[in-house]
């Protein structure tokens, strides 16, 4: 069987690496901050693995930080019977294998891609939240639950400026863009 292997590595998106030919996922837990090793180590080695990462701003930074949405958890792809199985289980950084008492438990490749795209759709909002005039839900922060009206983005920060109506008037308010979220 021929797999032809891809692989995205970039700083603030999710690290991929995958064949195109497995269904399942597995699960392996990697000791304390050691995602990026194990990651680079099964990807050497030909083994489909996936590093969701969640995109995020520190106060007082000006730049977003790329952070694992599952700290200590990589998922991988692997047939049941390959001989890699004894290498990854004890690769550096590598802790363990999520399973039951027989074999490692399966995860459906739906559930995976349920993560890219919510991966995906948190990094866009990261990147460039709304566009100028869009209705918007407050979803957190004092002011949570109003509505409020897209202005800009602050530079050099995370925070934008929203229309909110507040005694009868619009007024303009400073928030963080992650307080802000799309009208249902």
């Amino acid at each position: 069987m021929v797999m032809v292997h891809q692989l995205v590595e970039d700083s603030e998106n999710s690290t991929t690496a995958r064949a195109k030919t497995l269904e399942d996922w597995y699960v392996l837990k990697t000791k304390p901050h050691a995602e990026e090793l194990v990651f680079s180590t099964l990807s050497r080695h030909k083994i489909d693995c996936y590093l969701p990462k969640l995109l995020v701003s520190k106060k007082g930074q000006k730049e977003l930080k790329s952070i694992p949405l599952f700290p200590g958890y990589i998922f991988f792809q692997l047939e049941l019977d390959s001989n890699l199985w004894p290498f990854m289980r004890w690769a550096s950084g590598v802790s363990y294998v999520i399973s039951d008492d027989l074999e490692p438990i399966s995860i459906p490749n739906s559930i995976i891609h349920q993560i890219e795209r919510g991966e995906a759709a948190q990094h866009e909002r990261m990147r460039q939240p709304y566009k100028a005039n869009e209705h918007l839900q407050i979803v957190s922060g004092p002011l949570a639950g109003l509505e409020a009206i897209f202005s800009g983005v602050l530079s050099g920060t995370r925070r934008v400026q929203v229309l909110v109506q507040i005694l009868g008037q619009l007024t303009r308010v400073n928030i963080e863009a992650e307080a802000l979220a799309r009208l249902t």
